[in-house]
């Protein structure tokens, strides 16, 4: 199992901090988020210097202890390098991380987390499990009317293909189908997006049949490559 030397990663970003590239990051980010100002490729290798391998490979609660820490901090760099740690571990994530992988998904929620939680770590977790545990999942999350965990039981089959379950898909829309947030419109027509790249017809289908409830931007998004 990997680990990082968070204090030596977070003083390397401290010791590199750009103010200005910092005040464009959080500009992007709607100011939501406060920033070192580091770019991705200097950050990844700050990341890649502060690794090390653990020598005891099942310390889950360690690496989770380590995530907390990470997602504690103020800066958004450090929730980036939270799920960077994460991603060495993916193989090993399984349901019983689905209440740690929800608290990460509300805390500090935008986008740019949300959106790799769903598709890299619920994804991974729920992808050989049946219908009814995956639509379980997906029904708590939704019924907490929490609207990032409403994105991720829409988007996290994006990277299934024509392995998607498109009766959880369209339950999921359906679902959710009440709220005209930005978000939750937008990933309704990104996942139908994705899965009309392995089956056209029949997302074309759903939407010839339901378009007159199917929000636009929906639509517009989902119909891209049809």
């Amino acid at each position: 199992m990997y680990l990082l030397d968070i204090e030596k990663f977070k003083k390397l970003l401290e010791e590199n901090e750009n103010t200005l590239d910092a005040s464009t990051m959080k500009g992007y980010m709607k100011d939501h988020f406060d920033f070192y100002g580091i770019k991705s490729v200097e950050r990844k290798l700050y990341f890649s210097k502060c690794l090390y391998q653990s020598n005891e490979a099942t310390n889950i609660q360690e690496l989770q202890n380590q995530l907390d820490q990470l997602w504690d901090e103020p800066k958004r760099e450090m929730q980036y390098a939270a799920m960077e740690l994460l991603d060495k571990s993916k193989k090993n994530l399984d349901q019983d991380w689905l209440t740690f992988i929800e608290k990460m998904v509300i805390s500090k929620s935008w986008w740019d987390t949300v959106d790799h939680i769903a598709s890299h770590y619920l994804g991974h977790i729920l992808k050989n499990q049946d219908y009814n545990t995956q639509w379980a999942t997906c029904e708590n999350w939704i019924e907490t009317e929490n609207l990032w965990l409403q994105r991720c039981a829409i988007i996290y089959q994006l990277k299934y293909k024509d392995s998607t379950n498109f009766e959880i898909l369209k339950n999921s829309i359906w679902a959710t189908i009440h709220n005209k947030n930005f978000f939750i419109r937008k990933a309704s027509g990104w996942a139908l997006r994705e899965y009309s790249k392995s089956k056209p017809y029949e997302v074309k289908l759903f939407i010839t049949e339901y378009g007159e409830v199917l929000d636009k931007l929906t639509i517009k998004e989902a119909s891209k490559y049809l």
